[in-house]
């Protein structure tokens, strides 16, 4: 009976890590090759020294979507200029894409990335972030690329660890 145990103990842990490992290479691939739209943050909150150095991101195109109906932003691509609110992701041309929106216990309107994480010591470097470059997914859900200064160029930070 121990044989047997073992043998569902190791078969669960080599599935649990396929999944995570299927998880994170088609994460990677939506990186690489996903819808990119350059979003406009709005004033942004300073970081945590309770969580480390990160920085909370909020995005203008909040602004618009005020109650549970507008579960979607459209904004055109790749500029991000918001363009409507709408309740499914359905009737999106090519130059748009529909944007997942989520509601807090506050009712506030939130998007599935809004943390941006990085390297200790290097916050002064993101000063003049105006843009977050995101890829969004099938389902309207936005990963966060790089963040962007006010001219739209992906800021790439220095390594502060000698």
């Amino acid at each position: 009976m121990n044989k047997i145990k073992y043998i569902l103990i190791v078969a669960n842990l080599v599935a649990v890590l396929a999944y995570f490992t299927v998880e994170i290479i088609d994460k990677e691939q939506l990186l690489k090759n996903g819808t990119q739209v350059r979003l406009r943050l709005a004033p942004i909150d300073p970081r945590s020294l309770m969580q480390g150095d990160y920085m909370k991101l909020n995005y203008d195109i909040l602004w618009y979507c005020s109650s549970d109906s507008d579960r979607y932003a459209v904004v055109s691509i790749p500029e991000g200029d918001f363009l409507r609110t709408q309740f499914d992701n359905e009737g999106i041309s090519d130059n748009e894409v529909a944007i997942r929106v989520y509601y807090n216990q506050r009712r506030m309107a939130t998007l599935s990335s809004d943390n941006y994480f990085f390297e200790e010591g290097s916050a002064y470097q993101y000063d003049d972030a105006k843009f977050a470059l995101v890829v969004v997914d099938k389902r309207g859900d936005i990963y966060i690329k790089n963040l962007c200064d006010s001219l739209g160029n992906t800021i790439e930070p220095q390594s502060v660890i000698e």
